[in-house]
């Protein structure tokens, strides 16, 4: 058996808060994320969930595979991420969001392929493509991060949206 891990990094001038909320926001996948079909959620709780992604594979757009995507919050910055990848490789994923300073957020994903058998062969491929599809995501992402970090600041609520007042509204 051979572990690969590989670690992509990023900054953004949002708070973890909003960083952390992302990534556990299953609903935008399939809006969001071109390549990610339905996503049924199959249980959820504020710190634990598990959900059945369907995705199209790379290149041959025309295959579709479904995995079981299971995540729960490690502590209040870190979340472990577990599912089963291409061709049923097990991934270990560890994401953890730092603040060091306000509305700025480090982002730190480490990413742990479990290789047996024939799936060694695969550690080149993962090694260089990682990094390509994290850059991917990441950018898909931006918007509704910067959105979200924006619309907070002006005073929004979940459940309650802007104070009605435009002078209550703060940035």
């Amino acid at each position: 058996m051979k572990m690969l891990e590989v670690i992509c990094n990023w900054e953004l001038d949002c708070s973890a808060q909003v960083g952390l909320w992302n990534y556990w926001d299953a609903e935008h996948i399939k809006t969001i994320h071109p390549g990610y079909g339905e996503t049924s959620i199959l249980y959820d709780t504020k710190d634990f969930v598990v959900m059945l992604p369907t995705v199209s594979l790379p290149i041959f757009s025309f295959l579709t595979s479904t995995s079981i995507h299971v995540m729960l919050r490690h502590d209040e910055n870190t979340l472990l991420l577990y599912n089963m990848g291409l061709f049923g490789t097990p991934i270990h994923a560890i994401l953890s969001v730092t603040e060091p300073r306000k509305d700025h957020a480090v982002f730190k994903m480490t990413y742990r392929y479990q290789l047996k058998g024939w799936r060694i062969i695969m550690a080149p491929f993962l090694k260089v493509m990682t990094p390509i599809w994290n850059r991917k995501i990441w950018i898909e992402d931006l918007p509704i991060k910067k959105r979200r970090q924006q619309v907070l600041r002006m005073g929004f609520k979940n459940f309650k949206g802007l104070p009605d007042k435009i002078e209550d509204r703060f940035n």
